[in-house]
């Protein structure tokens, strides 16, 4: 028997997404690098090197019901997530309770979601439980990278824990 879990949803900040990767870009009031009249430059962002290469993939995805009752993890890969349209959105993310194996099972009440308000980077850490952005408008775009051969090969997705529905608490 399934039962639903009301999550409150919380503004992505630089600290409040720390636990599960980083973020970075304009919104999450880095010093820029390098600043001119015409331009700002936030340079080494990240350091992530893929051993067989990147594949940067575009998603887009339709305003659809909010909920869900599963996450997908990669043990090996970072999975970067880079608006592409500028639109919000909120995303699901958990923190495995074992990190090293991988039939680890996330748990209704570790799963955390915050609004992404579509203007800076999300980097997911290895092994970090998570949803597809869920848009608040008609729809979202994004950029994804991820390590080649991840769909295919490094790809888990499982059930939450006693089959729990994660709800959101609006508004946002």
């Amino acid at each position: 028997m399934s039962k639903s879990l009301k999550v409150p949803i919380e503004d992505v900040t630089v600290s409040g997404f720390e636990p599960f990767g980083w973020t970075a870009g304009p919104q999450t009031k880095w010093t820029p690098m390098e600043e001119a009249q015409l331009y700002k430059c936030w340079a080494n962002i990240t350091q992530i090197n893929f051993k067989n290469g990147g594949d940067v993939r575009i998603y887009e995805f339709k305003k659809r019901a909010f909920s869900f009752d599963w996450l997908e993890r990669h043990l090996n890969t970072y999975e970067i997530l880079i608006p592409y349209d500028g639109n919000p959105s909120v995303i699901g993310v958990a923190k495995p309770r074992d990190p090293q194996d991988p039939d680890d099972l996330p748990h209704g009440e570790d799963v955390k979601l915050f609004f992404w308000d579509g203007k800076d980077t999300l980097i997911l850490n290895k092994g970090i439980w998570h949803t597809a952005p869920f848009p608040i408008t008609e729809k979202i775009t994004y950029l994804v990278i991820v390590e080649n051969g991840t769909p295919t090969e490094d790809m888990i997705q499982k059930n939450i824990k006693d089959e729990t529905i994660i709800e959101p608490i609006f508004p946002v």
